[in-house]
């Protein structure tokens, strides 16, 4: 199935509640996020473009708690240090919110318990001089509440002890596919 991108689809979420698939083209210009029904005939419901998002789109990820969608947008403008985690509203099919991540160029996103979303920063960040590290953005107040100092985007085994060290999760939480 086309999204209608010259590139193509580098991401993908689902939202099994509303029946939908997330597909990311990261390196159109500009970027969007295509909402394509998981139902038959699987019609595209809807595309979200990010005009600002000079870096591309990363991992989008659906949280069963708020039902929203978040995506990783690594650099926002022409200002590397300025990465944001993006809502978006899968039913009103529009971005409802901006979530500041300084120094951090996020690229992967896992869902966590209690409102809690899981940022990774990307190597990218590390290659631009920012520290290696990760974040636990709160997704009601879209808030930092804790960095996790040398766990890096592909540390798995850091991103679950990060997770664990806040407050024991309820497992299974959603993971993001890059943690799988």
């Amino acid at each position: 199935m086309s999204t209608g991108g010259s590139k193509r689809v580098g991401e993908l979420a689902q939202d099994p509640r509303d029946h939908l698939v997330i597909a990311a083209n990261n390196a159109d210009l500009p970027p969007f996020v295509t909402l394509i029904s998981s139902r038959p005939p699987y019609a595209i419901e809807s595309k979200i473009a990010f005009p600002k998002a000079t870096g591309g789109l990363e991992q989008p990820v659906w949280d069963p708690t708020s039902g929203m969608v978040y995506v990783a947008v690594p650099v926002l403008g022409s200002t590397p240090s300025d990465g944001r985690v993006v809502v978006t509203d899968p039913i009103q099919h529009k971005l409802v919110g901006m979530d500041h991540v300084s120094q951090c160029i996020p690229a992967g996103l896992a869902v966590g318990p209690a409102a809690q979303l899981f940022v990774g920063c990307s190597d990218d960040a590390v290659s631009a001089g920012f520290p290696p590290y990760s974040l636990l953005l709160d997704t009601r107040s879209g808030k930092v509440t804790q960095s996790f100092a040398r766990v890096g985007e592909r540390t798995m085994s850091g991103t679950i002890a990060a997770l664990e060290t806040t407050r024991r999760p309820q497992w299974p939480i959603q993971m993001a596919p890059w943690l799988v």
